[in-house]
């Protein structure tokens, strides 16, 4: 198949009552940090779902595949102030190829209804995905403030429920 993402992500810090140092001398202030970034990917995605009958319409489900996406960086902002000092610096079109993996397990169960011109089919499912070295803004904090770093992975998961009436 083919898997297509739209990811926008912002992060803000506050650091109210901050101790930074200024001209030498340490000094309380307000200060934060928000960086931004905003991408899109593209690429073909292999997998397999499985269902495994329990019995009585009842099934165990389980699904899993992964991708390697050409991701485009539109743009990453990052914006800080510390004090009385601003830095806002931006990155425009960047380009990578980003491996991404899913699982999900769960189950279901489906029946014919009124002498089978009906189907109804219910079922709950946990998904996770990962898209490695996704979070980019996570890397350009770090350079832009002189601290070694990698890429951050971007985790998603939560319950999946479908409700499939058909007639």
């Amino acid at each position: 198949g083919l898997r297509g993402q739209w990811i926008r992500q912002n992060f803000s810090v506050d650091f109210p009552s901050a101790i930074v140092t200024l001209s030498g001398f340490p000094v309380v202030t307000d200060s934060f940090v928000s960086v931004r970034s905003h991408s899109w990917a593209i690429g073909p995605v292999v997998g397999a779902n499985t269902h495994w009958l329990l019995g009585a319409g009842f099934r165990f489900e389980g699904a899993a595949a992964g991708s390697i996406c050409y991701t485009r960086y539109t743009s990453i902002n990052l914006s800080e102030s510390l004090g009385t000092e601003s830095d806002s610096s931006r990155l425009h079109h960047l380009g990578f190829l980003r491996p991404t993996a899913e699982l999900g397990v769960g189950f279901g169960w489906g029946s014919y209804l009124w002498c089978q011109s009906y189907y109804m089919d219910l079922s709950l499912r946990y998904d996770f995905h990962v898209l490695w070295d996704q979070n980019v803004m996570v890397e350009f904090a770090n350079a832009m403030n002189g601290i070694p770093g990698t890429n951050g992975n971007l985790y998603m998961h939560g319950l999946t429920l479908t409700l499939l009436f058909a007639f």
